[in-house]
């Protein structure tokens, strides 16, 4: 595939890093990690980055400063931007989705949920 897309997961606990990243392999889906906010912010500031996953509760940046610093910026605004996160209650998705994220999926997430909203967003994404 000459267009592969990439995938930035920002997920501070190991085990669900892991398990994103099985599925991503078994699925063809090419991602990098970060375990933290700043890493990912770093990741991204690299470039070449199609779609962010971002865990909302991180031991350094809270996800709504990430997505806030993504969709204020020109270059990053329009890459989909999804929370994974274990805050599930009403407010918390809506504030998500205020924040400007796609969508907001709460833990535990179905692996086949999960897999088929990347696959769908990836290929709604314009070729260059």
């Amino acid at each position: 595939m000459s267009n592969k897309r990439t995938v930035l997961v920002i997920e501070d606990d190991k085990g669900i890093s892991e398990v994103i990243r099985t599925l991503f392999l078994m699925n063809d889906i090419d991602a990098v990690f970060a375990s933290n906010g700043y890493a990912g912010l770093q990741l991204l500031a690299s470039g070449n980055i199609d779609m962010i996953i971002c865990d909302y509760m991180l031991p350094d940046i809270n996800g709504d400063k990430i997505i806030t610093q993504v969709k204020a910026n020109p270059f990053t605004a329009s890459i989909p931007f999804i929370f994974l996160s274990a805050f599930a209650d009403a407010d918390d998705v809506n504030n998500g989705l205020a924040l400007g994220a796609e969508l907001y999926i709460t833990k535990p997430f179905s692996a086949p949920h999960l897999i088929s909203v990347v696959k769908e967003k990836l290929n709604t994404i314009p070729n260059l």
